[in-house]
């Protein structure tokens, strides 16, 4: 009698036991496809962003009707294109200010140079309206074009060198900035025959 209770009570317990087994392995395993899932989702996750940074990067995609961020303009599919874009027409660089393609790349035209990635502005010799929109230091904005200020000569399209008595010079007009003063042959602005100079910038008609 008291060997089958003893053996019904270590059925019971095995029953127990393996039921307890079994859940405990259950949860293990639902943690462990949890961990696994949730680590999956994450790489999937960076991978995703890491994919819409780049795009990001390329070209900013809005939605119709939607302004583009300050310094970019729309173009007829809604993206906001920027300079050094691929393109194939000057068509396809329209909707920045003076840019053209240029060699597959959408780039500032002549006589402007790129602010950024998405604005063309002018160097000497390119159109303006204001003074700041020429952004040469010592230029000015004269009959819609940017030139350098009195007293100043360019130097190429992107600087504007103060002119002195003595600078270098190619042409009388080099020194047209100082009254009364040409380009000698020796390649230096002095003052003309007959007047003497006051300082470096200017020439008044010398005492007889």
């Amino acid at each position: 009698m008291f060997a089958k209770r003893f053996i019904s009570i270590i059925i019971v317990f095995c029953l127990l036991y393996d039921h307890v087994s079994l859940v405990f392995a259950s949860k293990w395993d639902n943690n462990i496809t949890k961990r696994r899932l949730s680590n999956s989702i994450v790489e999937e996750s960076k991978d995703t962003l890491n994919e819409i940074d780049k795009t990001l990067r390329s070209i900013i995609v809005v939605p119709p009707g939607s302004k583009c961020p300050p310094g970019y303009r729309p173009d007829g599919k809604g993206k906001c294109p920027k300079l050094k874009e691929s393109c194939h027409r000057d068509i396809d660089c329209h909707t920045i200010n003076r840019a053209v393609c240029k060699n597959g790349k959408c780039k500032c035209e002549d006589n402007f140079t790129a602010m950024g990635e998405t604005k063309c502005v002018p160097l000497l010799g390119g159109f303006c309206i204001k003074n700041y929109d020429c952004i040469i230091n010592n230029s000015l904005c004269v009959n819609n074009k940017c030139q350098c200020k009195k007293n100043f000569m360019a130097l190429e399209e992107n600087e504007c060198t103060e002119l002195k008595l003595g600078k270098s010079c190619q042409s009388n007009e080099d020194c047209n900035g100082i009254s009364n003063s040409k380009c000698y042959e020796i390649g230096k602005c002095y003052c003309k025959e007959g007047y003497e100079s006051i300082g470096t910038s200017y020439c008044q008609k010398a005492d007889k």
